[in-house]
């Protein structure tokens, strides 16, 4: 799986822009672990093998709205997840 995190630059000032740097971006192999905490949360992955799965342990109860970063666009969305 391709996990790519990202921290954010600007101040969130501007509704709708993001400009973010990545600072992690590698190949997790099985039995590979991430932790994923702020100031570097935003995060991505992508599975690169058919079967790819993961697991996600959460602490506590996650926001009802959640940001969705583009960082190639320099755009980020808030909205409620597809559920």
């Amino acid at each position: 799986m391709k996990h790519t995190v990202y921290e954010r630059r600007d101040d969130g000032s501007v509704p709708g822009k993001a400009d973010l740097t990545m600072v992690e971006d590698r190949v997790l192999e099985p039995g590979d672990s991430v932790v994923i905490a702020p100031p570097a949360d935003i995060h991505g992955f992508m599975a690169l093998e058919p079967g790819s799965w993961g697991i996600t342990v959460a602490s506590g109860t996650y926001k009802p709205e959640r940001s969705y970063f583009q960082p190639e666009a320099g755009t980020v969305v808030s909205r409620r997840p597809r559920g």
